[in-house]
């Protein structure tokens, strides 16, 4: 079984190196990436991290019939896909608030990771967990590309 290659890495650049060729656009000549800093590539990996994760929410909120999206529902429609969801979220600067109610409803809210959480990021009231959290994440994630 091959290794999973982690979603954001510990340090930043730690397997690319500047004469690399794939860090090259041709391949045979430095590319205007050799300049700048390791860090900025790990910046990318962060980038691409959010945007899997953009497009896993904008998947199962997606009301339509299809074998792709069955897919993405039965990964993300359990109590599985709401840690996904709230690991995903927290790397990008959220923190999950989440509420049962009598009626059987569930509240998700997230936060702006902070001392207090007083910015509101995303927030959605639905009869399922996993959809109360798919909701409000992808609020979060809109507020994201706001304040960003």
């Amino acid at each position: 079984m091959a290794a999973r290659r982690p979603l954001i890495r510990s340090i930043p650049g730690d397997d690319l190196r500047r004469d690399h060729v794939a860090d090259r656009q041709d391949g045979t000549g430095p590319s205007p990436h050799d300049a700048e800093p390791t860090f900025a590539r790990g910046l990318v990996e962060l980038t691409s991290a959010r945007g899997r994760l953009r497009a896993a929410l904008a998947a199962v909120l997606v009301q339509a019939e299809a074998p792709e999206l069955a897919l993405v529902h039965r990964w993300l429609d359990s109590w599985h896909g709401v840690g996904l969801l709230a690991v995903g979220l927290h790397r990008i600067g959220y923190d999950l608030d989440l509420r049962q109610y009598g009626d059987g409803h569930w509240r998700a809210t997230f936060y702006v990771t902070g001392i207090a959480h007083s910015i509101l990021g995303g927030s959605a009231w639905e009869p399922t967990v996993w959809r109360a959290v798919q909701r409000a994440g992808w609020d979060a994630m809109q507020h994201a590309e706001r304040h960003l």
